[in-house]
């Protein structure tokens, strides 16, 4: 009976870390997006969606895009098949997905850069982390990170 109740009460407190992560995840983008766009005048750069909108915890795969004149950088993520994950990264996490950056030119040549995105259960609350799968680099995704991508794209 305890173990039961145990269990109900971490699958309720993981399906809330997920609640919060996605729009955090979200809102970290929407935030870059402003901020580059009060800068610059000749491009405008594009979120989509442009407003997090969904209800309760996600259940399938969300997609988020950040584009600049077809330059694109793309997020997408899903709940881990359990509850946690170890498996591909060393810190458990409760959504996967990756990061994708590709222009025109990069779709020509067939090359889309990537690279894995995890958000990790650290005490009580959830952060975003990327991992690069061919030189194991990995951090915590800030807006830093996503500009890095971007700057790649130029």
């Amino acid at each position: 009976m305890e173990r039961d109740s145990q269990r109900v009460r971490r699958t309720r407190e993981i399906e809330a870390l997920r609640q919060e992560a996605a729009p955090a995840l979200h809102g970290l983008c929407a935030t870059l997006v402003e901020s580059i766009n009060r800068l610059v005048t000749r491009v405008r750069i594009e979120l989509d969606p442009s407003e997090y909108t969904r209800d309760g915890p996600p259940r399938d795969v969300q997609v988020f895009q950040i584009n600049v004149s077809g330059r694109v950088v793309q997020i997408t993520f899903r709940p881990t098949e359990t509850l946690t994950s170890a498996e591909r990264f060393h810190l458990p996490y409760i959504l996967e997905g990756a990061i994708r950056w590709y222009n025109q030119e990069s779709l020509d040549r067939e090359e889309v850069g990537e690279h894995h995105l995890f958000c990790c259960v650290e005490k009580e609350t959830a952060g975003w982390y990327f991992l690069d799968p061919g030189s194991r680099r990995n951090g915590r995704l800030n807006q830093e990170y996503l500009v890095e991508l971007m700057e790649k794209l130029v």
